[in-house]
C-alpha cells in the first residue's frame, strides 16, 4: 500500500470518517475483510469462541458484513469514477456528511433506495443475489 503524502493537509473528504471495532481504518477494504470474514484457522477459532452456535450473535455478524459490504460497494464507486464524497453528494443531492455515514462500515441504515439513487448518479445499477447458508 502507498504511504500517505504527508505534505499537503487532506481536505475532509479525503479522511477516514469512520472507526470499526475500535481499531481506525485505513483506507482499505481488504483491512474490513479480515476483521468480518474469517481466514486463518486462529480467526476461525476466535469466530467458534465469540460467536459459536449463538443465532442473536450469528444474525448480529451476517448484519455486520453486509453493512461492510454496502459501505466497500459505495467507496469504491465512488473512488472508481475519482470523485470525493462532496462531488458525488451533490450530483445524489444529498450531504458529505451522509455520504460518509453510508461508506461507514458501522452504518446499518443503508437503504435499496440510496443505493440505487447514488449507482445511477455514478452510472451503475444494483443488482442483488441470494447464496446459500453456509453449513455450521
Amino acid at each position: 500500500m502507498a504511504q500517505p503524502d504527508y505534505s499537503r493537509s487532506p481536505m475532509p473528504e479525503e479522511l477516514p470518517c469512520f472507526r470499526a471495532g475500535g481499531v481506525e481504518w485505513d483506507g482499505s477494504f481488504a483491512f474490513m475483510r479480515t476483521l468480518f470474514m474469517p481466514q486463518s484457522g486462529a480467526l476461525q477459532e476466535l469466530y467458534d469462541e465469540l460467536i459459536g452456535d449463538d443465532p442473536k450473535k450469528q444474525a448480529d455478524y451476517e448484519e455486520a458484513r453486509v453493512s461492510v459490504k454496502a459501505a466497500q460497494l459505495l467507496h469504491d464507486m465512488r473512488t472508481a469514477a475519482g470523485l470525493s464524497q462532496r462531488e458525488l453528494a451533490k450530483r445524489v443531492g444529498t450531504t458529505a456528511s451522509a455520504i460518509c455515514r453510508l461508506e461507514d462500515a458501522d452504518y446499518s441504515g443503508h437503504t435499496l433506495a440510496m443505493l440505487n439513487r447514488i449507482a445511477s448518479a455514478l452510472g451503475k445499477r444494483i443488482e442483488l443475489h441470494a447464496v446459500p447458508k453456509e453449513a455450521a
